[in-house]
């Protein structure tokens, strides 16, 4: 199961917008206490209502739209995977590879905002993300044997109810990218029925799943943006409410120590799983060190697992420099870090996260690629290590600093 680095003190007791309630901010999994430190001159209040409002507010609507036209993209697919009776390979191609760029805008933006995990998505346990994007829950053979049942029985299986793994972004990635038709599964494993169907009907079954699934994708999406949309839940409102009455948030303290944990990512997920065990530096499922493990990689079928990290860096520095979608700086942990005199550790934090993202860039080609070189495992190395610098960081003098907890995950983090 992946790390939980967020999700730690987040509060929402209005989440009746997608149906459940949280009687209390405990009841939602924050932690305990919340007093407020001596004040420090910093505006915590602006800081809570840009991040809220022009940080991760656009990234939702983004992500919203993109999740759309996602859906739009597999629904096509499936109409030409059937053919109006008569199949036309062509067509079909042509169709999915518009659902693949689909996929992709849509996971850029998706990358972004598991960095910016607070408040609806990170809420029981991360249920709604865990809907949209199950990493590293994945199972192409689950997705395959949901796949062959549907196609047999449609009534037999809903999306909108099926487990995280057979649904969400990574389930369409494994249906979107294979070049082939065969199942993932051993064969005591395999799908019913799925080897006696012929080429035309595994694609049919195959892009008209798709469809279904980024339906309900693009369902997720719309809950999530209702949650934080003026006029429907209007979550950045309830950020920048922190500690007023009636607010699911005891204090700004806690709220903004949940935006502290979001930064986190960047060690466990980023640092750890995504760079440091597909390249043998940490503990993996392959058991390897100083070699290779494919097994590990995010993304795999899309070969997508660079820019996802590029994405993630970038909305880590979003929030931790306060940049807008319209990339206009505000108030921000930097600028809370200069109002207390430390100017320094805010100009290193800009310094080494700059030095991470060039890292990042100079790996050559697709991360499954560069693994497996021994050059370009060295450039994954060097990211891995680049990413071990703003961890450290981040871990000691910037919490410190802040007055901050570290989280749970983040500390028993040894890499």
């Amino acid at each position: 199961m992946r790390a939980k680095t967020t999700g730690l003190r987040q509060a929402g007791a209005w989440i009746a917008v997608w149906g459940a309630l949280c009687v209390s901010a405990a009841g939602c999994g924050a932690k305990a206490g919340g007093t407020e430190p001596v004040d420090d001159g910093f505006d915590r209040a602006a800081m809570l209502t840009h991040i809220g409002e022009r940080v991760v507010r656009p990234e939702v609507s983004a992500f919203a739209q993109r999740a759309g036209a996602l859906a739009t993209a597999a629904s096509a697919w499936c109409a030409a995977a059937q053919g109006g009776g008569t199949p036309d390979a062509s067509a079909r191609l042509q169709a999915q590879q518009a659902a693949q760029s689909a996929w992709k805008a849509a996971m850029v933006r998706w990358q972004r905002l598991e960095v910016l995990r607070i408040g609806p998505a990170a809420m029981n346990d991360g249920e709604l993300r865990d809907k949209i994007y199950s990493w590293p829950v994945v199972s192409a053979c689950a997705v395959d044997q949901a796949v062959a049942l549907r196609h047999a029985d449609p009534a037999s299986v809903d999306v909108a109810k099926a487990l995280p793994n057979r649904r969400g972004l990574d389930a369409l990635e494994a249906l979107l990218f294979r070049a082939d038709t065969a199942h993932a599964c051993s064969p005591v494993a395999a799908p019913k029925g799925w080897d006696q169907l012929d080429e035309d009907s595994r694609w049919q079954a195959r892009a008209c799943y798709a469809a279904a699934a980024a339906a309900d994708l693009q369902a997720s999406g719309d809950t999530l943006s209702d949650a934080w949309k003026v006029g429907g839940g209007d979550y950045a409102a309830v950020l920048k409410g922190a500690g007023g009455s009636g607010n699911p948030w005891s204090s700004q303290r806690e709220a903004l120590n949940a935006l502290s944990d979001t930064l986190f990512y960047l060690d466990a997920e980023v640092k750890g799983m995504k760079l440091g065990q597909p390249a043998g530096k940490v503990a993996n499922s392959c058991g390897t060190a100083d070699a290779p493990c494919a097994k590990e990689l995010e993304s795999p079928w899309a070969k997508h697992g660079k820019v996802n990290v590029v994405e993630n860096l970038r909305a880590f520095e979003a929030l931790l420099f306060g940049i807008g979608s319209d990339g206009v700086e505000g108030v921000s942990f930097d600028d809370w870090l200069v109002k207390v005199g430390a100017q320094a550790l805010a100009d290193k934090l800009r310094a080494d996260t700059a030095a991470l993202r060039k890292a990042v860039d100079a790996i050559p080609g697709a991360l499954g690629t560069a693994i497996e070189d021994e050059a370009g495992r060295a450039k994954v190395t060097e990211a891995w290590a680049a990413g071990k610098e703003v961890s450290a960081t981040l871990k000691s003098q910037f919490l410190t600093t802040l007055s901050l907890d570290l989280p749970d995950a983040a500390a028993a983090d040894n890499d």
